[in-house]
């Protein structure tokens, strides 16, 4: 008997569920452990820019190499990120921007037969 990995995806009422800011434009993890289950393999999100001029970048499962942009002045996109260990990896564009991250879903590993 073989199993076999599957995806489902769980929508939800699009929401806040952080705010975002920084001094800088380091690499920070935000901890999902609250909002999303451990079998979760990526998130739907959008970043809402409150004030600033930069973007907000979200590094896929901590990466140094790839990222993903999840907002600027121009774009409203909802973007797929995939995370490890529930844990959301994000920079700012530019130090002191604000931005309010947006769930709108998440991806759940699960098993079939």
């Amino acid at each position: 008997m073989s199993m076999k990995l599957s995806a489902r995806l769980v929508t939800v009422e699009p929401y806040k569920i952080a705010d975002l800011t920084a001094a800088d434009t380091e690499n920070y993890m935000l901890d999902l452990s609250d909002i999303v289950p451990k079998e979760t393999k990526a998130v739907l999100v959008r970043g809402n820019r409150v004030t600033g001029t930069g973007n907000l970048t979200a590094l896929p499962m901590g990466s140094l190499t790839y990222s993903i942009n999840c907002g600027n002045q121009d774009q409203k996109n909802i973007s797929i990120v995939p995370i490890k260990d529930r844990e959301f990896w994000w920079r700012l564009g530019m130090a002191n921007d604000d931005w309010d991250l947006i769930l709108f879903g998440y991806f759940v590993q699960r098993r079939t037969r």
